[in-house]
């Protein structure tokens, strides 16, 4: 493997550099915190159980976000479409920045995102610390799905899967 970047010692920029080369999903976590719906983009959403069906999520402890995750109970997981590119860049930057997307507003629960690929309603399972993460279990308690090209992150930035002959 002469032609890849080695670590000596420990370098986080290098080990971020290598991890960016795993292509990855995007989610949109949404909830109702104080009244006021609130989102976050992560690309760290897995599957983790059939039997119960639960999923995990994690969320750095530094995030100005993590009160609203933490202090709720009900949460939204969306699996993004590549249509939603330009509403997931402005979600990354502003937590409340739910304008352009297809929303059906739930008063008692989470803002729930039209057009996704899959939608995940969860409540709390359990949480983990891990380093400068918390990772988040949750229980899934309903699911939705649609066939759409998947938005995904790779190598620092977003982008289109396809999907070749099967």
């Amino acid at each position: 493997m002469s032609d890849m970047t080695p670590i000596h010692g420990f370098d986080s920029r290098t080990f971020r550099d290598a991890l960016s080369k795993f292509a990855t999903g995007v989610a949109l976590i949404t909830t109702r915190h104080r009244g006021r719906a609130v989102g976050i983009v992560v690309n760290s959403f897995a599957s983790v159980s059939l039997e119960p069906p639960l999923v995990l999520w994690s969320i750095h402890k530094d995030s100005r976000r993590r009160p609203a995750f933490e202090e709720t109970t009900q949460h939204a997981i969306h699996i993004l479409s590549v249509a939603q590119r330009a509403q997931c860049l402005a979600l990354t930057r502003d937590s409340g920045a739910f304008d352009g997307l297809p929303l059906v507003d739930k008063p008692d629960g989470p803002p729930l995102i039209e057009g996704c690929l899959a939608r995940f309603e969860t409540e709390p399972f359990t949480r983990v610390e891990a380093g400068d993460h918390i990772t988040l279990m949750q229980k899934v308690v309903t699911t939705a799905h649609r066939d759409s090209d998947p938005l995904v992150f790779f190598d620092k930035g977003f982008g289109h899967l396809f999907k070749g002959p099967q």
